[in-house]
């Protein structure tokens, strides 16, 4: 065979699609989250959640306050108090008791369900004001993953910015690191960022911009941040879904 027909049978038999492209191309995984800013609202709006140790796995205790932490408390109450209530009914029909008797506490039961309506009623609406009112002053950023070799290669702009040259990353600058490499994932990661307060959209995170979130969002709410971009860009939902299926090999 001449090396003119080899080639023609090797073009023949290529595979009639571009690899590279069709995997830089694939669907990856996107998330939207909204960054409240409006701190003061925020400690009226509240809280409730549980405090770990450091591995994340011992309970040490329920920390809560404002209006989400007073309906958690209200909820607790209530469910008690209605244990109680309906322990003193049972207990009056166990022994006979009069049907006045009787009445009178199951009316006590219907009254303390109805300040509780009441109650929670007051508590939900006074969460919703407080949540519009920051959504309305709030970011919302758009986010996708991105490749491996992009990941990569953030790892590598970090440490060329922190001027590291060794092969590892030094102990003392992990954290710093850590942080340099986050901003940059910003850059790649990040689709839009919308001001809802003007309507105003960013569709590109420079390195400053990515720094300036690190630096001036609230504690709580970069916590929120870090977090999503965890979960966009580690967790695999493909494989999750689809396992264990019948034509999955």
């Amino acid at each position: 065979m001449t090396d003119t027909a080899m080639d023609e049978l090797q073009e023949q038999t290529k595979k009639g699609f571009d690899l590279l492209a069709r995997l830089k191309n694939r669907g990856l995984r996107k998330a939207t989250i909204t960054l409240f800013l409006d701190e003061e609202k925020g400690v009226e709006l509240g809280w409730a959640y549980d405090i770990m140790d450091r591995t994340q796995t011992v309970f040490i205790r329920r920390e809560r306050g404002g209006y989400i932490g007073d309906l958690e408390e209200l909820e607790e109450q209530h469910a008690k108090e209605l244990e109680e209530l309906n322990a003193q009914v049972e207990a009056l029909k166990s022994t006979d008791a009069k049907a006045a008797d009787v009445k009178k506490a199951l009316d006590a039961v219907k009254v303390a369900s109805e300040s509780h309506s009441e109650r929670k009623a007051e508590l939900e609406g006074k969460i919703a004001e407080l949540t519009d009112e920051l959504k309305r002053t709030a970011l919302v950023v758009s986010m996708r993953a991105v490749p491996p070799v992009i990941q990569k290669n953030t790892r590598r702009q970090a440490k060329e910015k922190m001027g590291i040259t060794e092969k590892g990353i030094p102990e003392d600058k992990t954290e710093e690191f850590n942080l340099c490499q986050a901003a940059y994932l910003m850059t790649v990661m990040f689709q839009s960022i919308t001001d809802n307060e003007t309507g105003a959209v960013n569709t590109e995170t420079t390195y400053d911009d990515a720094v300036a979130l690190m630096d001036f969002l609230p504690v709580g709410q970069f916590q929120r941040l870090d977090e999503a971009m965890g979960r966009v860009q580690f967790t695999d939902n493909i494989s999750r879904s689809i396992e264990g299926q019948e034509d999955f090999s």
